[in-house]
């Protein structure tokens, strides 16, 4: 994870930030909802040599990979396994500091930025992550149920370190690429459908609009992401809801227990 730790990064972060909320909201307007494949007859098996050789990572793991064929690039989901691992990555390099944990004082930290500000945008950036993470660990514990969280992380955070190895361009490496480089295939590859699904980015980009005191709280009602994600078709919509209804019909029951 890359910590940065100036005045300027943070402050040049908000406004690329609001940059990119701008550009998501211009592409929701604009994008269709792909139509998905119907992947039901076909299976995958790490003893058939295709599958060995484009996923080892996840079969010298012993992993069940049928996860993927309806999860990725298909009825479920239109983008592919590797496109997913490529920005779940990128995205884990674009987190945000946060003031727990800094070592300095509140006033030290926002020195200079609006706090209600960052922390919308922080938010924003949570979101993102998020979504990369549980629309891969949902489907891969239907199909993988015995491997913990634990391992589960300890294999992401492996992979994470395969990619970071690997060419991003001739010559390139993910690894080498700078901050800049990083926040630019962020904002182009990774924060719009049909990598993000479009109910799911509708909402990020609505909530990026609301004042601090109306926010939704990524981390505050992430308990109910696994749940939507094993539920979540291909446009974003769970159990035939828009997310952002879908979340507050569960938290409003949750309430009532």
């Amino acid at each position: 994870m890359f910590i940065y730790r100036t005045f300027t990064w943070r402050y040049g972060r908000i406004i690329y930030m609001s940059k990119l909320a701008f550009l998501l909201t211009s592409i929701l307007i604009t994008s269709p909802i792909a139509q998905s494949n119907d992947n039901d007859d076909h299976v995958l098996s790490c003893s058939d040599p295709i599958p060995n050789i484009r996923w080892p990572e996840l079969c010298k793991e012993g992993y069940d990979i049928n996860f993927m064929v309806d999860y990725f690039k298909g009825k479920y989901n239109d983008a592919s396994y590797d496109e997913h691992r490529k920005c779940s990555y990128i995205s884990s390099r674009t987190s945000m500091p946060r003031f727990e944990g800094s070592g300095k004082s509140k006033e030290e930290f926002y020195e200079g930025i609006d706090e209600k500000s960052y922390l919308i945008h922080q938010n924003f950036n949570t979101g993102i992550r998020y979504y990369y993470y549980y629309s891969l660990l949902a489907p891969f514990k239907l199909f993988n149920p015995s491997v913990s969280i634990k391992d589960f992380f300890e294999f992401i955070v492996k992979d994470n370190k395969r990619i970071e190895n690997s060419f991003y361009d001739e010559d390139v490496t993910f690894g080498s690429l700078n901050n800049n480089q990083i926040f630019d295939i962020y904002s182009k590859e990774c924060i719009s459908p049909p990598k993000l699904r479009l109910s799911y980015a509708t909402f990020l980009s609505e909530n990026l609009k609301k004042p601090y005191e109306q926010q939704v709280w990524i981390e505050e009602v992430m308990n109910n992401f696994m749940s939507a994600f094993t539920k979540m078709d291909s446009s974003g919509r769970v159990e035939g809801m828009e997310f952002s209804d879908w979340l507050i019909k569960n938290e409003n029951q949750k309430a009532k227990e």
